[in-house]
């Protein structure tokens, strides 16, 4: 039984005794836990959300002037916008303004543009066979 369940309970013993002092305070105690366990919900949304926040920030590398997040079996996500992660720790997915047709050459510099901030990356991404997704504008 929770603490509302118990207020609720010891405020229905308590009408019996036609004590209104006893039942004023039952209900300000009962208000002050309900506030309470909203307040306790949002906390435990909020430290789930920096739990993943930080989860996210470990993988982030940085290579070759982007941002990366490394992923399982050696792949590789990206590549994020340096500016926009630097100044705000938002991971925006740069737009690759080349044509990259079938196969990415990881010896040539890709333009890539962020769609948020504007910034021009030149970037040389990872090896082909380590990349998961390049978003091609």
């Amino acid at each position: 039984m929770g603490i509302l369940e118990s207020l609720a309970e010891i405020f229905n013993i308590a009408q019996k005794t036609d004590q209104l002092e006893l039942q004023e305070r039952i209900l300000k105690a009962k208000k002050e836990a309900l506030e309470l366990e909203e307040q306790n919900q949002v906390l435990k949304r909020e430290n789930n959300e920096l739990k993943i926040a930080l989860e996210i920030k470990k993988s982030v590398i940085f290579h070759n002037d982007a941002y990366w997040i490394a992923k399982k079996e050696n792949k590789f996500e990206g590549p994020y916008c340096p500016k926009c992660y630097e100044d705000k720790g938002k991971l925006i997915h740069l737009l690759c303004q080349d044509n990259l047709g079938d196969v990415i050459n990881p010896g040539k510099q890709y333009n890539f543009n962020c769609p948020n901030c504007g910034s021009h990356v030149k970037s040389n991404p990872f090896y082909d066979d380590r990349i998961m997704k390049i978003i091609v504008r």
